[in-house]
């Protein structure tokens, strides 16, 4: 991976983290971004993709529309969401945050 290509994932993650912050009015919102190895076979569904997740640091469950709202968000900007989690919890060792993971094309 090339350093632009850091920079710019880094620069896209900071920006969808403050347009989420500004947008809900909160300060627990946090997102980060990568991409996959693209050392791929050129069938491989990873292959041009990036990953991500939008991590809600809050030790309660986000009120459901919100959580909606988040998700809406992110698919309406390309966004294809992996999978979500919408519970926090806290087995004794560590806790678990509301949390949604996604999956993007690379330009």
């Amino acid at each position: 991976m090339k350093l632009l290509d850091i920079i710019f994932e880094n620069k896209a993650a900071e920006a969808l983290e403050q347009e989420l912050r500004n947008q809900f009015n909160t300060d627990y919102i946090f997102v980060s971004m990568g991409a996959y190895n693209q050392d791929r076979e050129d069938d491989d569904p990873l292959k041009g993709k990036g990953y991500g997740n939008v991590l809600i640091r809050q030790r309660s469950k986000v009120d459901n529309s919100v959580f909606e709202k988040i998700m809406k968000i992110l698919q309406s900007k390309g966004f294809e969401i992996r999978q979500h989690y919408n519970d926090f919890d806290d087995d004794g060792d560590r806790y678990y945050y509301p949390k949604i993971d996604f999956n993007y094309k690379l330009s």
